[in-house]
């Protein structure tokens, strides 16, 4: 075991996956479409929405339309009415005077202000034609830079989602050490040289600077990574109209598939780089409505399980708000520990119904079909969450190195472990997403799904276990965003019954409440919301992040003034310093690199940025705050 004390940086929030992982169809729903049009509005030939996006360029279902634009349309709307109409009246003038009435200077005279009158209205379209057509040559003609950026930062986007994970993580690695001009200077140099020695060149020029690179007023030679997996498994396919595509078997891959790129990018990140400045702890995508429950009934009473029973909760799990019990691996009887446990559980409960209730599913499990381990053949929610964190327990940063499956301080990056063993302490948290699917809180009108989030939300409450949510209106949508009902799908309000009910749940709001369709500012209510849950001592650890924030200069700035006018609202004593305490550092890599060349284009963003300086000490965000987020520190 290594004994030197590391310095290390946090990326709270990143991500390591390919188009594999997402594939072309989330791309362009995000990158092309914008959210705009669901497939189904384009199979079905959806004109007016077309016809809306790309006249106005703007949003006609996830975003509003601005009051300028919405009252434009509905001008232009009318004005072809009022000339369809006009048209129609007059002509069945003309035809009256002419056939029924005879033909008359008076009717003559109607006939040639009808003509008039719709050549003045016809006027006014192609007058609004040609406006557009010139304002779509200026365009052209003073972006022709911005289109040549746009079209070589595409590229440079492909060029790292269609490489392998640990390639990626290779990537990030020179980043980091770039932060330092003399590494940056040589690997310039030898950039696309990558010969077998690539990396001992490399190395020996960053050990020649000290080895550690420096952001803020801090100097760094480790870096800890979180990658969040997403599940990616519709790919916007789940409401379409199967009846118009005929393959329409959704491309898929699995979460589990996703987990098991991960471990074979980090073990291959680990064996080919011998730099080794990263040390990579993944979050779990988790959608509980896609599991299932598992065996489970009703308690009249509650379970109460002493600390020395602790070995139960690898059978079973007891809701507590619910009250709902679910048994999820078998209680093997001819093992004499586990049959004694059985007994000792329902010794514990006291109920005579709730007794007589286990004791059927238990005889229901064992003529069940169920692996060697034990768990019901199905892929269910306890099962899934049990097996990466029943043993998680947040104690340390330290503790949770030493389980880790990757041991970080082993030099060759060599394992004994393969993925299909890998159970507690590789995952270091849970990764939400409401734009594909992920409900915070659904009613108890819908009962399963109500028991499954808070199945999640008590077992990582009790544990410590860390939540990212996606918290913006951009994203990777693959469901309807009903702005109008319910402030967006992953409105930070949607969390406010969550935490009421587990307040001490590790919660980071990702992206800071982003908004980009508010008025253009970006900083909306959801900002507001965000800063109202942190700066209510009731709920001690929730956080926001600073993912795909810097992708600018001055968008730092721009949320600052959002902080400042909300603190002086609202913000009692000590609100910067409670504050201070709940930012965390994250780049959203690598969907930042739609707006920035590269992570380290981002991280010189966020180090030459004073945004913070007045009221924060930024150096926090990227040390203790996500270090207290993840491990307790």
């Amino acid at each position: 075991m290594e004994n030197k004390k590391y310095s290390y940086f946090y990326d709270i929030h990143c991500h390591t996956f390919n188009l594999s992982h997402a594939g072309l169809m989330s791309f362009i729903n995000r990158f092309f479409l914008e959210n705009t049009l669901s497939f189904n509005d384009l199979l079905n030939g959806n004109l007016f929405q077309i016809i809306l996006q790309v006249i106005f360029n703007k949003k006609t279902k996830s975003r509003p339309v601005s009051k300028f634009l919405k009252w434009l349309t509905i001008g232009l709307v009318a004005i072809v009415a009022i000339a369809f109409v006009a048209a129609c009246i007059y002509f069945i003038v003309y035809v009256v005077s002419r056939f029924i009435l005879g033909k008359g200077d008076g009717f003559d005279y109607i006939l040639e202000l009808a003509i008039k009158v719709i050549a003045f209205l016809v006027a006014i379209l192609l007058l609004f034609v040609v406006y557009k057509l010139i304002i779509l040559l200026k365009g052209t003609v003073s972006k022709k830079g911005k289109v040549a950026k746009t079209l070589s930062r595409t590229v440079n986007v492909l060029s790292v989602f269609e490489n392998d994970l640990g390639r990626q993580l290779r990537f990030m690695e020179l980043d980091y050490i770039s932060m330092v001009p003399q590494v940056k200077k040589k690997i310039q140099e030898i950039s696309g040289k990558y010969s077998s020695d690539f990396y001992s060149i490399i190395k020996r020029e960053w050990q020649k600077n000290g080895a550690s690179f420096k952001v803020g007023d801090r100097s760094y030679d480790r870096v800890i990574l979180t990658p969040l997996i997403m599940d990616f498994y519709y790919k916007g396919f789940k409401n379409l109209d199967e009846k118009k595509v005929h393959y329409n078997l959704p491309p898929r891959k699995t979460v589990i598939d996703q987990c098991l790129d991960i471990y074979t990018g980090i073990r291959d990140y680990k064996r080919i780089s011998n730099i080794r400045i990263m040390e990579v702890y993944p979050f779990l995508g988790l959608n509980p409505e896609n599991y299932n429950l598992e065996m489970n009934v009703q308690f009249n009473g509650d379970l109460h399980v002493p600390e020395n029973l602790q070995d139960l909760w690898k059978h079973v799990m007891f809701i507590k708000r619910t009250r709902t019990f679910i048994y999820f691996r078998y209680f093997n009887e001819a093992d004499e520990t586990e049959k004694r446990l059985q007994e000792q559980l329902l010794g514990l409960i006291k109920n005579n119904d709730d007794r007589e209730a286990v004791v059927k599913l238990i005889e229901k499990f064992k003529v069940t079909g169920r692996n060697a381990e034990g768990y019901y053949s199905r892929n269910a929610l306890a099962k899934m969450i049990c097996k990466y964190f029943g043993k998680y327990r947040n104690t340390s940063f330290q503790d949770f190195r030493e389980r880790s499956t990757f041991n970080p301080w082993d030099k060759a990056g060599a394992t004994t472990t393969s993925f299909w063993e890998i159970r507690d302490y590789f995952f270091s948290g849970i990764k939400v997403y409401p734009p594909m699917g992920y409900r915070p809180w659904p009613g108890e009108d819908d009962w399963e799904n109500h028991i499954r989030v808070n199945l999640l939300y008590q077992f990582c409450e009790e544990r410590g276990i860390p939540i990212v949510t996606h918290c913006s209106d951009g994203g990777f949508k693959t469901v309807v965003d009903d702005i109008e009902t319910d402030k967006g799908i992953a409105s930070p309000f949607h969390w406010e019954n969550v935490l009421e009910n587990y307040p001490e749940l590790k919660l980071d709001f990702a992206h800071f409440g982003n908004q980009a369709s508010y008025a253009d500012k970006r900083w909306g209510e959801w900002t507001d919301k965000i800063l109202s849950f942190i700066d209510n001592e009731d709920f001690p650890n929730v956080y926001a992040d600073l993912s795909d924030i810097g992708i600018e200069k001055g968008r730092y700035k721009k949320l600052m003034d959002k902080i400042i006018d909300y603190g002086a609202k609202r913000g009692g004593e000590g609100y910067y310093d409670r504050l201070g305490d709940h930012i965390l550092y994250g780049t959203d890599f690598m969907v930042n690199l739609f707006h920035v060349r590269s992570n380290l284009e981002y991280l010189e963003i966020f180090d030459k940025s004073k945004a913070f300086d007045r009221h924060f000490n930024k150096d926090k965000f990227c040390q203790e705050n996500p270090g207290r987020f993840l491990f307790g520190l």
